[in-house]
C-alpha cells in the first residue's frame, strides 16, 4: 500500500502478544495510543485502543496465542467510512466509530452520487493493488484526510443495498470467463 501511494497509519502484524511482549526493542518504539485488531475478527472485541504497554499486557491473557495488528491512532471525525466493492461497483455507508461507547452500530448508507470520488478512487486502488474483485475497505476522517484503516478480502455484505445483484453478476460473470477458457 506505501508504494501504491495509498494513505493509512503505520501498521504492525505480529504472531502473538506474547511475541511483542517479548521483544523489548520493539515496545520501546512503538508510540502510544495504538489500536490493536484481531486478525481473525470473529469476536465483538476485535477492535481497541491501547494507551500503553500495560494496556497491551493486560490484553495478552484474552489474545495471547492469535496473531494481532498494531496500528497507530489516527483521531478520526467520529465516523468509520464503510466501502464495499464487487467488480468494480462501490457501495458506501457510514457508521459510528466502535470507539465511542453507547452509539447505535447501524449503518447510514451513502448514494453512489454522493460518494466522494476520492474515496472510491482509494477502494478501487487498493483491489488494483492486492489483485482483488470481492472486498471492503473502512476508512476514517482524519486531519490529512481519508486514512485506509482497515481492508478485508471476505466482507459481509448482507446491509449493503444492492450488493446481491452485483455479486450474481460477477458470478455470471466468472462463470462465462470459466467457461470461454475450458
Amino acid at each position: 500500500m506505501k508504494e501504491a501511494g495509498l494513505p493509512f497509519p503505520h501498521t504492525w502484524s505480529f504472531p502473538s502478544l506474547e511475541n511483542v511482549l517479548g521483544q523489548h526493542g520493539v515496545l520501546s518504539t512503538l508510540r502510544f495510543p495504538l489500536m490493536i485488531k484481531s486478525r481473525y475478527s470473529h469476536r465483538g472485541d476485535v477492535v481497541d485502543k491501547v494507551h500503553n504497554v500495560e494496556q497491551l499486557r493486560a490484553l495478552a491473557g484474552q489474545w495471547s496465542h492469535e496473531p494481532f495488528i498494531l496500528q497507530e491512532f489516527a483521531h478520526g471525525d467520529g465516523w468509520d467510512i464503510k466501502l464495499w466493492v464487487i467488480d468494480q461497483q462501490s457501495f458506501a455507508a457510514r457508521r459510528r466509530t466502535p470507539l465511542d461507547a453507547n452509539v447505535p452500530t447501524e449503518d447510514f448508507p451513502i448514494p453512489r452520487e454522493k460518494l466522494p470520488s476520492a474515496w472510491r478512487s482509494i477502494a478501487l486502488e487498493i483491489g488494483r493493488v492486492f489483485n482483488l474483485r470481492l472486498y471492503g475497505v473502512d476508512l476514517i476522517m482524519a486531519q490529512q484526510g481519508p486514512l485506509i484503516v482497515d481492508v478485508n478480502s471476505f466482507p459481509g455484505f448482507r446491509v449493503v443495498a444492492g450488493a446481491e445483484g452485483a455479486l450474481i453478476s460477477l458470478i455470471e460473470r466468472l462463470v462465462e470467463e470459466r467457461q470461454v477458457a475450458v
